[in-house]
């Protein structure tokens, strides 16, 4: 929840290449790592400080995305698949 948080109020975040974190951000290749690669994370973080306008572009991209995590429409699915397990 806190990733999808961070995502949805524009923060460019960077992200381990690992478990949900590649759908939450529509894997992106920008922003994910490989988990254990200490250097990758550093640079791109550096990088990401140094250059605004890319951050600020991710930031945008990673807010859309967390957009169809939407309270009302993650709640929608698990009615459906509910639905369709009683029926």
């Amino acid at each position: 929840m806190a990733t999808l948080e961070a995502m949805y109020t524009e923060n460019c975040c960077v992200l381990p290449r690992l478990g949900s974190y590649p759908d939450l951000c529509g894997d992106n290749s920008e922003v994910l790592y490989e988990p254990g690669d200490e250097a990758e994370l550093v640079r791109r973080i550096v990088e990401f400080c140094k250059d605004d306008v890319r951050r600020r572009h991710i930031a945008t991209q990673l807010s859309d995305r967390a957009r169809h995590y939407r309270g009302a429409r993650v709640v929608d699915a698990i009615v459906e698949v509910i639905d369709e397990v009683l029926t």
